[in-house]
């Protein structure tokens, strides 16, 4: 059966935040604000992970793993997005728009996420320039990455 298990933030996993763009530019005591609103949680291979299609409420930063993007179509059947291996973030387009995502993350190998109030996120990334640029820079490395999955079709 698959789950998603809350644990207690641990400080070497939430250390590990820190080595995840855009996460690693930020300030100390942004990291200090992210790092007390994180929540950290055990998946296992099937869980789906909570709120990714809601318009920008949660960020999944995904430490260790590996997950699978999928969109429901009208007919009932899933087109395969992409899969997002560990370290990657679940739902970082959403931080910036009011618009849900129509997708689903479904977890493929066992996975540590830590889930990211969109808020506190932005609220950090509003300080940070730098951070600012590492976001656009992976978000321009994820989009490069689908446009070559794309004309491989």
């Amino acid at each position: 059966m698959s789950s998603l298990v809350y644990v207690e933030p641990e400080t070497e996993l939430l250390a590990r935040l820190k080595h995840v763009a855009p996460f690693a530019a930020l300030r100390t005591e942004d990291m200090l604000t992210l790092l007390a609103a994180a929540r950290p949680a055990v998946a296992t291979p099937g869980t789906l992970l909570p709120a990714v299609g809601p318009a920008g409420k949660v960020l999944h930063v995904v430490l260790e793993g590996s997950v699978c993007l999928m969109r429901s179509l009208p007919k009932g059947q899933r087109c395969l997005i992409d899969i997002c291996d560990a370290p990657c973030l679940i739902g970082e387009v959403a931080l910036f728009d009011d618009l849900s995502i129509p997708a689903e993350a479904e977890v493929l190998h066992r996975a540590i996420v830590i889930e990211l109030p969109a808020d506190v996120v932005r609220r950090c990334l509003r300080n940070s320039p730098a951070a600012q640029l590492r976001m656009l820079g992976y978000m321009s490395a994820r989009l490069k990455r689908l446009i070559a999955q794309i004309t491989t079709l």
